[in-house]
């Protein structure tokens, strides 16, 4: 009994395979000195206001019964109704808007809790956010979705509400003698959400560019507010598909982050959403998604907390291997603003830690980060989406020649062991040393002062579960037009780590099992950082070779060109 209870009633165990993935670095962890300011608070003074609370600012009601129902489930939407005790056809908006008492004119973020028991106002956990990015300047509006809560298929419901929200908060600002009257650049706007609000941010972002509901035309929008940027905390992916379709939405800036030790949105489901964000080529635009060994769901929210489950298997949970509450929030924290800096003030000092954390992980919580990203610059010639010739790739006329691998497919992702999410990308096993994946390019290529980049992911589980980390070793190789060679070596420099071995429960401490994780990392290598025979010429690029001199199991995907 007494064993039972230890088991039962303690945090559970860590095998601190963190720190031995940490390990594997040969270099001591970099810092970015313009980051530093952006480490604490900032010089703002920061006040807060309510609205439509019962003492806060008066605000409008708004009828989702377009969007949602309680008759959907008919349990929760009778307990909903009771509890909340407005109808759907009057939602009242409620929020908590966080400012720099000093500063007018400022960029301001709307971000949205996800689903949570109504008894508890998710919105007010977002407080450590808001005042923060509010020092730093901006303005933070959390709004309260629990009118959504405990339903099915709302999550239209929920973009629709903060789309109404962004328009009472605007009309604040245009409100003389109202204390936010001037404070927001309406012209320089953020949208995000956690969890099932980390979907509807970019359902919300379609909503706002379109004047009719997908799912009925007579039922019309008109917002057109000018978002520039949205951010995906933890997100669900197509639970709600616009007349059938995955929410597609194409340059805007977007922010993907997501942890290992999630219980609740236990896959990576996020990286749908981020493939399904596209570049025309106009303009800048970046997307990046960051996956956080030891964040788990709830801890981004200060009211939610470690539990990602209720009793009793919450009791089951292994809460001892997560990373800290405040060091989940830190990074939560540190990369938002990066963004919204990058994005909406055009401030690029910082912007290496969108794309390359490990240029700052001496400033960071110390965990194991895998980081995607992509700008709107890139020039892709492979995707693995165009068909099921494994010849043919996305750039027209390039062709693929192989040498000593096992396996060469093109299948669908997987992110994190979930199941898929509609998006291909090349698998291989090399079985022997000097096995290569080479791609001729249809015509020469012009180099000069671009890079090398794609996404790749190890995928040999078994190793992990055996205890065998290692960090991916190989070789790029450019041939120009005469034959010549230039090679750059990927390895503990780009830090390509195995996949995670998470145990989530106690009881996978008690079986000696786990579930491997895994997320593609990003590589981008100048051609400064290829080493080149002489009379190699970078303006004449004719193929790019993956080379292998180990035995490897990974994936590849968004093999192209961009600035370095």
């Amino acid at each position: 009994m007494a064993l039972l209870a230890v088991f039962l009633f303690t945090d559970g165990f860590d095998d601190h395979y963190r720190d031995r993935y940490l390990a594997l670095r040969e270099t001591a962890p970099q810092s970015l000195d313009t980051l530093e300011s952006s480490l604490g608070l900032g010089p703002y003074t920061v006040a807060a206001v309510d609205y439509g609370a019962e003492e806060g600012l008066v605000s409008d009601t708004v009828s989702l019964t377009s969007f949602v129902s309680r008759s959907s489930d008919k349990e929760n939407g009778a307990y909903a109704g009771w509890y909340l005790d407005y109808p759907l056809s009057a939602v009242p908006l409620v929020g908590r808007v966080w400012y720099p008492v000093e500063a007018e004119n400022c960029p301001v973020l709307f971000i949205a809790h996800g689903n949570h028991e109504i008894t508890v106002d998710s919105y007010l956990g977002y407080d450590y956010l808001g005042e923060y990015l509010a020092s730093h300047g901006y303005v933070v509006v959390s709004t309260d979705h629990n009118a959504c809560n405990l339903l099915y298929n709302e999550n239209d419901g929920r973009a629709v509400l903060l789309l109404e929200h962004i328009g009472q908060v605007l009309q604040y600002n245009e409100t003389a003698g109202n204390p936010l009257a001037g404070k927001i650049d309406p012209d320089n706007i953020a949208i995000g959400g956690h969890s099932r609000g980390g979907e509807m941010a970019a359902t919300a972002y379609l909503f706002n560019q379109y004047d009719r509901y997908p799912e009925n035309g007579s039922v019309t929008f008109d917002y057109h507010y000018s978002i520039r940027s949205v951010i995906a905390i933890a997100p669900t992916v197509n639970q709600y598909k616009p007349a059938d379709h995955s929410v597609q939405i194409e340059d805007v800036n977007y922010l993907l982050l997501h942890g290992s030790n999630d219980r609740d949105v236990t896959s990576f489901m996020g990286m749908a959403q981020y493939e399904n964000v596209t570049f025309s080529g106009e303009g800048d635009y970046l997307k990046t998604a960051l996956y956080i060994a030891g964040a788990n769901h709830g801890q981004f929210n200060t009211l939610w907390g470690d539990w990602d489950q209720s009793a009793p298997f919450a009791a089951l949970l292994n809460t001892e291997s997560l990373l800290s509450a405040g060091d989940q929030q830190a990074v939560a924290r540190i990369f938002i603003k990066v963004f919204l800096d990058v994005t909406l003030r055009g401030d690029d000092s910082c912007r290496q830690l969108l794309t390359d954390w490990d240029s700052c992980a001496a400033q960071l919580p110390p965990t194991v980060y895998y980081q995607c990203y992509e700008t709107s610059d890139f020039s892709l010639v492979a995707d693995f989406e165009e068909d099921s010739d494994l010849e043919t790739l996305s750039l027209a006329g390039a062709a693929v020649e192989t040498e000593g691998l096992s396996l060469w497919t093109e299948e669908l992702v997987d992110f994190a062991n979930a199941s898929s999410y509609g998006t291909h990308a090349l698998r291989i096993t090399t079985s022997s040393l000097g096995s290569r994946y080479a791609i001729s390019l249809p015509e020469a290529v012009d180099l000069t002062g671009m890079a090398v980049s794609f996404d790749a992911m190890d995928v040999d589980e078994e190793a992990v579960e055996e205890g065998d980390y290692r960090l991916t070793d190989l070789q790029v190789v450019l041939t120009d037009a005469a034959g010549r060679t230039a090679a750059a070596q990927v390895s503990s420099d780009d830090l390509i780590y195995p996949g995670l071995p998470v145990r989530y429960d106690k009881l996978d401490y008690v079986f000696g099992s786990c579930t491997v994780k895994t997320a593609f990392e990003t590589v981008t290598l100048p051609l400064n950082a290829f080493a080149a025979e002489e009379g190699f010429d970078e303006s004449q690029v004719v193929s790019v070779t993956f080379a292998f001199d180990q035995h490897r199991e990974l994936m590849l995907d968004n093999i192209g060109f961009t600035s370095p």
